[in-house]
């Protein structure tokens, strides 16, 4: 291990080489991202991996926030690191720190961001849904396909509706890589977006990224619908769906009920230490 407070230049490969041992082990990371994802951060200086007496950090830098991941042999250990992580946390910005964790694992690591100053700041539900071969779904009215034109409508409606974050908002390149590839559907009232959904395909699971109704027209079965065309377009390619939800979307929870959505266990505890 490193000497503590040493940092690799974000051009070496070596930190890297270091955190690859750790990628896909939840219990010791909780860094969700591969080895070429931060590998690319690095290159393009939007990360930095700084080496503490124990554990080892990746810091990626966002628009308004840091997200931090930590990497350790024993997750305990991060309870001993407040004094360099107050030195190499910039107090300019928010920073972030998102852990996939079930019930039995809650407990522990409250205490180890509440020893770090890092408060809880929100709890997102996993949700999955099941193939059911027995049931036919039709196809929704007014949905289709969105198109570039689309994206400043989307944008706005995005920034009034999530935060940005807990939320992974995607930028206007990934809306547009998203268009281009058939990933995001909408929902069209007299020529008006009403709603859209954002999905994304892993193998034989599928991923509902984001699903959005303009305020406007909230309470028309918006979500439903766009929910519905999503799952019958993806039918023949997953085996199973799952999304993301916010444990106090009491709307959200109600709709992903009504579809078949169940709770999987898994839980995202978003933590957050606030600039000065």
């Amino acid at each position: 291990m490193f000497e503590e407070g040493e940092k690799m230049p974000y051009e070496s490969e070596k930190g890297l080489e270091l955190l690859a041992k750790y990628i896909g082990k939840p219990d010791k990371t909780n860094c969700y991202l591969s080895y070429p994802q931060l590998k690319s951060l690095l290159e393009n200086n939007k990360g930095q991996i700084g080496f503490g007496s124990k554990c080892i950090y990746f810091l990626v830098e966002k628009d308004d926030y840091i997200e931090l991941y930590f990497f350790a042999d024993n997750i305990v250990d991060l309870s001993e690191e407040r004094e360099y992580l107050q030195r190499i946390l910039p107090s300019d910005k928010d920073v972030i720190i998102s852990i996939v964790l079930n019930g039995k694992q809650v407990d522990k690591y409250e205490h180890i961001m509440q020893n770090l100053g890092i408060s809880l700041y929100k709890k997102y539900l996993r949700k999955k849904r099941k193939i059911d071969t027995s049931v036919e779904i039709p196809s929704q009215e007014n949905v289709c396909l969105a198109e570039p034109a689309d994206i400043d409508f989307m944008k706005e409606m995005i920034f009034e509706t999530f935060d940005s974050i807990s939320d992974k908002i995607p930028n206007r390149f990934e809306l547009e890589k998203m268009i281009s590839n058939g990933q995001i559907l909408k929902y069209v009232i007299t020529d008006r977006l009403a709603g859209f959904l954002i999905y994304e395909r892993q193998g034989k699971k599928s991923y509902v990224r984001m699903l959005c109704t303009g305020e406007n027209f909230r309470g028309n079965g918006v979500g439903k619908s766009l929910l519905r065309e999503y799952i019958k377009r993806e039918y023949n390619h997953v085996k199973l769906f799952y999304l993301w939800v916010d444990s106090q979307n009491e709307a959200a929870l109600s709709l992903y009920s009504k579809e078949g959505y169940i709770s999987d266990g898994l839980e995202q505890y978003i933590f957050i230490r606030r600039c000065e």
